[in-house]
C-alpha cells in the first residue's frame, strides 16, 4: 500500500485532511505530523512514498524539510503546500519538490494527484532506478543551446520568440519548464498547453531566475558524451518536427503542441541514463556492440526495463500530460500497426520516430502524408542522404 505523510503546524488543517481523505484509506496509508522535525523523526523510523508539507512553518520551514528529505530520502515524492502562490516561491522551491499545492487545499484536486502518483508503481520495478529518478531535479542540456539561451536571457529586452525557439529544441529545457508549469499550476482554472503560453505566464524574470540563478541545467556532465548527446538532440528535434507535421491537418493547436512535446521527449530515458547512470549506459552500449542486441533488448537485459519506461516514469512524476507520458512509453511498441487503440499523439510519435531514423517500412501512409509539405519533404530528403 502507498503511504503519505502530511506536515503542517496548523492542527485544524490536519484534522480537516484526516476527515476529507477517509475515502482514500483503502489505497493510501496516511500519517500526520505538526512540524518539520517531527517529520524527520518519523522518517527515521519508517519510509513513506509521498511527503506533503506546508511551506511556511515555524522552526524548520517546508523548504528546509524537503531539502533534507531530498538528500536523505531521495525515493520520496516531495510536494509543497503553500498559501503564497507567487512566482518567487516556486522559483526557489522547484529545485527540491515535484509538485505545488495551494491553500486552502482542494481535496478534489489532491485525489487525482495521489492517483497519478500511485500509477508510478506500475511503470518500473527496479528500486534503485526508482530512487534515482525520484531524487532527480535536473538534466543536462546541450552546451550550444545553453550558451545561446544565456545570451538571450542576459538581454534585458529578451525576445520571447527566440527564447521559445531555443527551449522548444532542447529536451532538458522543455522538461524543466513543463515540470515547473505542471507542478506549480495544479490550481489553475485553465490549462496551459503550449511553451509560448508558459513563457508568457511565468515571465522572463522567472525563466531567467530558473536557468541562471539556480543553475538547474547541468552542463558539466555533457563534455564526455557530446557527440552522443548531439545525435540524441538532432534525432529528438527531427522527431518532434515530423510528429507535429503528422497532426497539422487536424487544426488543433493543443494537439500539435502536445505531439511536438512527445516527439521531443520520446527518448528522454536515454538522457536520464547518460546523466544518472553513465556506467550503466556504457554497459548497454557494450552489450549492443558485443552481442548485436537492440538498445531496448540490452536495457532489458541489464535494467529489467527500457529507456521508454524510464522516460515515461520521469514524465509522469514531473506532471506532464498523460498523452505525452503514453507516447513516451509506447514509442518502441512493435505492435502499433496491429490495430491497437492508441492516442493520436502516441501514434504520430511512433511513426515520426521510425521515419526520422530512415525506416518508413511500416509508415508508408504517414511518410507520403509528410511529403505533401514542401519543407518537410526537403527535410526527409536530407535524412535519406544522411
Amino acid at each position: 500500500m502507498n503511504s503519505v505523510l502530511f506536515v503542517d503546524d496548523n492542527l485544524h488543517l490536519l484534522q480537516g485532511l484526516k476527515r476529507g481523505l477517509r475515502s482514500l484509506r483503502a489505497q493510501w496509508e496516511m500519517h500526520f505530523v505538526a512540524s518539520g522535525q517531527a517529520a524527520l523523526d518519523f522518517l527515521a523510523q519508517r519510509s513513506v512514498d509521498v511527503v506533503i508539507t506546508d511551506y511556511r512553518m515555524p522552526g524548520m520551514s517546508g523548504f528546509e524539510l524537503l531539502s533534507r528529505i531530498q538528500k536523505d530520502y531521495p525515493a520520496t515524492v516531495r510536494i509543497v503546500l503553500t498559501g503564497q502562490p507567487d512566482r518567487e516561491t516556486y522559483g526557489v522551491a522547484i529545485g527540491v519538490c515535484h509538485y505545488f499545492l495551494w491553500k486552502p487545499l482542494d481535496i478534489d484536486r489532491l485525489k487525482p494527484l495521489l492517483d497519478r502518483l500511485a500509477e508510478l508503481n506500475g511503470l518500473l520495478e527496479n528500486p534503485e532506478l526508482t530512487r534515482n529518478l525520484r531524487g532527480l531535479t535536473t538534466l543536462p542540456t546541450f552546451p550550444e543551446v545553453y550558451n545561446q539561451l544565456t545570451q538571450v536571457l542576459d538581454n534585458p529586452e529578451a525576445d520571447r520568440q527566440e527564447l521559445l525557439r531555443l527551449i522548444s529544441h532542447d529536451i532538458s529545457l522543455t522538461m524543466q519548464i513543463l515540470k515547473m508549469v505542471n507542478s506549480a499550476f495544479i490550481g489553475l482554472v485553465r490549462e496551459i498547453s503550449t511553451l509560448d503560453e508558459t513563457i508568457q505566464y511565468l515571465g522572463l524574470n522567472t525563466i531567467r531566475s530558473l536557468v541562471l540563478a539556480h543553475h538547474v541545467f547541468n552542463v558539466s556532465v555533457v563534455d564526455a558524451v557530446e557527440d552522443e548527446l548531439r545525435q540524441l538532440w538532432e534525432h529528438s528535434c527531427t522527431t518532434a518536427w515530423l510528429a507535429e507535421a503528422l497532426v497539422r491537418d487536424k487544426g488543433d493547436g493543443c494537439l500539435q503542441a502536445y505531439t511536438a512535446f512527445a516527439g521531443l521527449l520520446h527518448d528522454l530515458g536515454k538522457l536520464v541514463l547518460i546523466h544518472c547512470l553513465p556506467e550503466v549506459h556504457q554497459q548497454v552500449n557494450r552489450l549492443m556492440t558485443g552481442q548485436g542486441l537492440s538498445r531496448t533488448q540490452a536495457e532489458l537485459e541489464i535494467l529489467g526495463c527500457s529507456h521508454a519506461a524510464i522516460g515515461a516514469y520521469l514524465a509522469q512524476l514531473w506532471g506532464l500530460p498523460h498523452s505525452v507520458v503514453e507516447a513516451i512509453y509506447l514509442h518502441h511498441l512493435p505492435e502499433i500497426t496491429s490495430g491497437q487503440s492508441l492516442s493520436e499523439i502516441a501514434e504520430a510519435t511512433w511513426h515520426a520516430n521510425r521515419i526520422s531514423r530512415g525506416d518508413h517500412s511500416l509508415s508508408q501512409r504517414e511518410y507520403q502524408m509528410l511529403c505533401h509539405y514542401p519543407e518537410v519533404k526537403k527535410r526527409l530528403e536530407t535524412l535519406s542522404r544522411d
